[in-house]
């Protein structure tokens, strides 16, 4: 734990860009991908988002708040790794990752956010 808030000072004093890096991960290693094997599907609404960030965040005291978390999956929204589906409902959004990390998902790999930045990069 001790490590992870070391890291998070480094990428504090490089710079928001590398701040905003810092919190895609951890959205994407913590909360989303373990989210998706656990559902089994490439899709998830926004209660089940809510649902494993608050045990994330009940769990892990790393000191990433619920609204940096929450930056973090609107940033990964625009770097096109999930795809937000609208729906007049807010409750009933739902957000899909990019149809090149679905074969990790049916084999359960550990995805992590550096590969799937790497599998989506040529396919926005």
């Amino acid at each position: 734990m001790q490590s992870v808030s070391r890291s998070l000072q480094r990428m504090i004093e490089r710079g928001t860009y590398a701040e905003k890096t810092y919190d895609r991960m951890v959205v994407w290693n913590n909360v989303i991908w373990p989210l998706i094997l656990e559902l089994g599907r490439p899709n998830f609404t926004l209660d089940e988002y809510r649902i494993r960030q608050y045990q994330y965040n009940r769990d892990h005291d790393l000191g990433v708040s619920n609204y940096r978390l929450s930056g973090g999956l609107k940033s990964l929204t625009s770097k096109h790794i999930l795809r937000r589906e609208l729906n007049k409902q807010k409750s009933k959004q739902s957000y899909s990752i990019h149809y090149r990390l679905i074969p990790y998902m049916r084999k359960r790999i550990n995805l992590e956010y550096g590969l799937a930045v790497k599998e989506v990069s040529h396919f926005k």
